[in-house]
């Protein structure tokens, strides 16, 4: 099966599932609120690593595709290589991954080309150097970053398909602070 056929089957799954009124939680959550996201969210936590790159790439994608700044640093053959200025979020460091799986000018040492996206998403090593900086290191997303993300994605959908927000076409994610 294809990535895309992957990610649209996850999607559907799931955007069937849920929905919420409110936008995104910047505050830490009590035990009680975690309870009620982990309940009403149940389907997400569930998610094996895999399914929940594709969900959050191919949610991403389509919120992009809506008006949404949701999908970042896409990785075109016909363009030249770029920086990722957001590796916070899936898909930056996916398209990061991406672009060095593809076209590579410079290596970093010891890196793996033929490691998994989870492994080069949650780790600290680049495959190649950041075209920006020259570094091999970069920030590593844990899996509650990750479901964390595609939870926010969601009520983001939600918000931009009935909420006040609605109308406004530049909505974004909102920076974690403390959780790089």
């Amino acid at each position: 099966m294809t990535r895309a056929a992957i990610s649209a089957t996850t999607v559907a799954l799931i955007c069937a599932t849920f929905y919420s009124a409110s936008y995104c939680h910047a505050d830490p959550l009590t035990k009680d609120d975690e309870y009620h996201r982990r309940q009403k969210h149940d389907e997400v936590y569930r998610f094996n690593v895999n399914d929940l790159i594709a969900a959050t790439l191919a949610k991403s994608k389509d919120l992009a595709r809506k008006g949404g700044n949701t999908y970042f640093c896409e990785y075109s053959s016909s363009a030249e290589l770029k920086a990722c200025d957001r590796m916070d979020t899936i898909s930056g460091q996916y398209e990061d991954y991406y672009q060095s799986q593809m076209a590579c000018a410079q290596r970093c040492p010891w890196s793996d080309i033929t490691q998994s996206s989870w492994s080069y998403i949650a780790g600290t090593k680049r495959i190649c150097r950041d075209l920006a900086t020259g570094s091999c290191e970069k920030v590593a997303l844990t899996l509650k970053q990750a479901r964390e993300e595609l939870i926010n994605l969601l009520r983001l959908e939600e918000t931009m398909n009935h909420g006040p927000l609605s109308s406004q076409a530049d909505q974004t994610l909102p920076h974690r602070s403390g959780e790089q």
